[in-house]
Order: structure tokens, then C-alpha cells, then sequence
């Protein structure tokens, strides 16, 4: 967001955003190992659209969320599947 810490040390090329893409699948590949009981709370952000520098796909939740839907679908997968019991 502009006006950030974060939003300085990207302009100064320090890091690169996630792709939608790639990001959908670290969430998935990464939520097999949560716990099924296990509460998500956050799994994109809500900053005011007018502040947003990058990803500008996060501006859009419902369609990030849907689609994390859908991949989770596609791969067959679901949270806790590799769950080992150790926490």
C-alpha cells in the first residue's frame, strides 16, 4: 500500500510480488499441512483499492478466493490432506 515501509522497498526493486498464479498455488500446496480444525483467517488482504500498488490482482478478493476454490477442486485437495498430527 502507498505510503508503506513495504511500498518503499518495492519501488526500490527490493522484492517482486506473486503472480495470482503462483500465488494460488503456494496457498494450496501450503494449506495440505494445516490441521482441518484449524481456523484460516486470512488468505488475501483488503487494502483500499486507491491506496494498492502491487498485486493488483488482491484488489479483487471475491475472484482470488473463488479461484483458490476452483484450484483446490482441480489439484483434488483440501486442507489437513498431508496433515501428520505433529503441531
Amino acid at each position: 500500500l502507498k505510503g508503506t515501509v513495504m511500498a518503499e522497498a518495492y519501488a526500490r526493486g527490493e522484492f517482486e510480488v506473486l503472480s495470482k498464479e503462483a500465488y494460488l498455488n503456494l496457498v494450496t500446496d501450503l494449506i495440505e499441512y494445516l490441521p482441518e480444525r484449524m481456523a484460516v483467517h486470512r488468505l488475501t488482504g483488503d487494502g483500499p483499492k486507491k491506496l494498492l500498488i502491487a498485486p493488483q490482482w488482491s484488489a479483487h478478493k471475491k475472484d482470488v478466493l473463488n479461484s483458490l476454490m476452483l484450484l483446490m477442486e482441480e489439484k483434488d485437495t483440501r486442507q489437513g490432506r498431508l496433515y501428520d498430527g505433529r503441531v
